[in-house]
């Protein structure tokens, strides 16, 4: 964990991520650095907890969503359903292994778990178009 740096950059505290992760110590973790950074975080513990965020019309950029969850959806159900309904959000997918099913997975990007905070800041900056961000 990082200690925080002063205030947080207007833009980025402009922008809204909803991390999606069932492991609740994994979660806890990024959403602190992610706070750090500057951004406003939502956390869901499973994909169908994030569908309803989602519907529920709250501001959403961008998802970090795992793969494996408990529920009646996994994470590349909920990337298809953003694609076809919010396809404004972005979405990064986050697994600890690479399969067949992130190839036909509309994301907008895939990272390995784990990964670094300053490697996933970067293409989360990257997606939102802001420029530096650093945790």
């Amino acid at each position: 964990m990082r200690e925080p740096s002063g205030k947080p950059d207007p833009t980025r505290a402009s922008h809204s991520i909803l991390l999606v992760e069932d492991e609740v110590f994994t979660r806890l973790a990024m959403a602190d650095d992610l706070m750090n950074a500057g951004f406003q975080v939502i956390q869901a513990a499973s994909a169908d907890e994030a569908l309803m965020l989602l519907e529920s019309s709250a501001p959403i950029d961008l998802v970090l969503t795992d793969i494996r969850m408990p529920g009646t959806l996994d994470g590349c159900d909920l990337a298809k359903l953003i694609h076809t309904n919010w396809p404004d959000v972005k979405v990064i997918i986050l697994s600890a292994r690479y399969t067949e099913v992130l190839a036909t997975t509309p994301a907008d990007a895939f990272m390995a778990k784990p990964c670094l905070m300053p490697i996933l800041l970067t293409a989360i900056g990257r997606l939102l178009g802001i420029a530096d961000v650093e945790s």
